[in-house]
């Protein structure tokens, strides 16, 4: 009796089975190795979209302080940063020596209006001031260059140009309106640049505070003193016009 081999004492659907069991290890194999490869790619989409939104910031915020001048950021600076100039220029010759000697003004007005109108209680009158006058007030403050900064009236409203001082192209513009509040004079602020990157208004507001505060006090107590504001008007011709009433009686004491 002949001894019969294993192999080929194996039913054909058992070699079938192991030959389909193999194929499906071989699939599993791909799968794992496919799914791998996908997640592998979800990762470095993922990263490589986290690093374009960084850059992209980045790059907002290099543009942003390129064109305020702050500071110099190579290739951005060359590209954004434009040196800003005024809506209008204020030419101020260098034997002008202009100021604004609001009280001298206030008691040119009233002494005039008394002679024109002897039997009024209640005198009321213009008081102008021009753009040099205007500009002439930079003069007293820190925080601007006086030679390369003025005060200019254009579209309706009060437009301050200046370099801040010890920099060498920081330039702040910023427009704003004259308002009446109680009997004094207050600035409102409606535009403002740092070279030409538009700024929050209420920056504005703050840097008026700290540069014309001073001279805005000056105005509002020499009137105060006589009388009331009734009204700021703004003209093309750049002069900024302050209607003043004052009692006649206290002016001729």
């Amino acid at each position: 009796m002949s001894r019969i081999d294993d192999d080929d004492s194996r039913s054909p659907w058992l070699t079938v089975k192991d030959e389909r069991e193999k194929l499906k290890d071989e699939i599993r194999h791909e799968l794992v190795l496919e799914e791998k490869s996908k997640k592998r790619k979800k990762l470095l989409l993922s990263c490589g979209a986290e690093l374009l939104f960084v850059l992209v910031i980045l790059g907002f915020l290099a543009t942003g302080i390129a064109k305020t001048g702050l500071v110099d950021i190579p290739i951005f600076t060359k590209i954004f940063y434009h040196l800003p100039v005024p809506q209008k220029i204020v030419s101020i010759l260098p034997s002008e020596n202009p100021q604004i000697d609001f009280e001298k003004k206030l008691e040119e007005q009233t002494l005039k209006q008394i002679k024109q109108n002897n039997d009024a209680d209640t005198l009321e009158f213009d008081i102008a001031i021009g753009e040099k006058e205007l500009t002439s007030l930079l003069k007293g403050t820190s925080f601007f260059d006086p030679k390369d900064s003025q005060i200019s009236i254009v579209a309706k409203q009060v437009e301050l140009f200046g370099k801040i001082n010890s920099s060498k192209k920081i330039y702040l513009t910023f427009g704003f309106l004259p308002k009446i509040d109680g009997n004094k004079i207050k600035i409102e602020t409606t535009n403002l640049k740092i070279g030409t990157l538009p700024l929050p208004r209420f920056i504005g507001n703050i840097i008026v505070k700290i540069v014309l505060n001073n001279q805005i006090n000056i105005i509002n107590e020499t009137i105060g003193k006589a009388g009331t504001i009734k009204s700021i008007d703004l003209f093309d011709n750049g002069e900024l016009k302050i209607k003043s009433a004052v009692d006649a009686v206290m002016q001729t004491e």
